[in-house]
């Protein structure tokens, strides 16, 4: 085999070695941000229930009007007895702070990224998302639910 054709030879297993790597490094950052599309997803379900929840009467199991005695288990996610709900994609906890107003915590399995989302009533108006949470912005692992 000639000099040119093992020069060509390398060139093109270095290529496709970078093409590899490239192509690796996109799909991960686009698996990055599927898993933040998820958990942020996933929450606003939580808050929708929450407010469906709210607008139940008491005799059918709901807050008649008000978020008060509101846990993760009455709106169907399954707690074990912790105060979290882990989730595929993320780890839930929900924070009664009034009659009309609770806080859902939220942050994913490396507990690297996640939010709060802050609901006082029962319209999409009445709905917070901080931008960390819609960024896939850092989080301390102390703010995640435990």
């Amino acid at each position: 085999m000639g000099q040119q054709q093992l020069l060509l030879l390398v060139l093109g297993i270095v290529i496709v070695g970078l093409a590899v790597v490239v192509g690796l490094q996109a799909f991960e950052r686009n698996q990055e941000q599927a898993a933040g599309d998820a958990m942020v997803n996933d929450a606003l379900r939580m808050i929708s229930d929450s407010q469906v929840w709210a607008l139940k009467p008491k005799l059918h199991g709901g807050g008649q009007g008000a978020y008060t005695g509101l846990t993760l288990d009455a709106i169907g996610y399954s707690t074990g007895g912790n105060a979290y709900y882990e989730g595929y994609n993320a780890r839930f906890a929900i924070a009664v702070s009034s009659p009309t107003q609770i806080a859902i915590t939220f942050c994913n399995k490396a507990q690297s990224a996640g939010g709060t989302a802050v609901v006082t009533g029962i319209d999409e108006a009445n709905i917070t998302m901080d931008a960390a949470a819609l960024e896939g912005g850092r989080m301390d692992a102390s703010d995640c639910p435990s």
